[in-house]
């Protein structure tokens, strides 16, 4: 296989670039195998050597995945995506405490009542215009719906902010608030 491999990794440099046959010369043999059986699916460019011998391949399309190949696969996608939110974690605390510098309990709990008090200022517009609506069976005023709008959106708005950080804290990416 050795020869062979060689004879790979000169046809993966050859129709994609050195960077992909260096990554490949760190692959198994397995993988390498079906790295080159996927280029000649879907050729670049320049063609493959038709005389490198390959495990015979049937197509992706015509063969259902196995139970194992789809567990196996979920068990891929699940450990790339805890090395991504490993790797990612370090620079959302670096970012978010350069940008919010002593977040604290007090912050975090005085900004939840800034929630809460944009939630009551909404809602108290909000029964005082469709009651009043209601028993007056008015057409209803444009300037009374704009403010209750202004009065949602800005509550909707910091709700957002609001657990957009609680879910900062919940992820690791800023301390725990003591």
């Amino acid at each position: 296989m050795a020869e062979d491999r060689e004879k790979l990794l000169s046809t993966i440099k050859a129709t994609r670039n050195e960077a992909s046959a260096s990554v490949m010369r760190k692959a198994s043999d397995a993988d390498v195998l079906e790295y080159v059986a996927s280029l000649r699916r879907s050729p670049p460019v320049g063609a493959l050597d038709p005389a490198i011998p390959i495990a015979p391949q049937e197509s992706p399309v015509t063969k259902a995945p196995a139970k194992d190949d789809d567990d196996g696969l979920a068990q891929r996608q699940k450990r790339a995506l805890a090395f991504i939110d490993k790797a990612i974690q370090p620079i959302n605390r670096e970012i978010i405490h350069k940008a919010i510098p002593g977040l604290n309990r007090d912050k975090y709990i005085e900004f939840a009542a800034v929630v809460a008090e944009l939630r009551a200022e909404y809602l108290a517009a909000a029964l005082a215009y469709f009651l009043e609506q209601r028993r007056s069976h008015g057409g209803g005023d444009s300037d009374a719906v704009r403010n209750l709008r202004g009065k949602r959106e800005a509550y909707e708005e910091a709700l957002a902010a609001y657990e957009a950080l609680h879910r900062a804290l919940e992820r690791g990416y800023v301390d725990p608030v003591e």
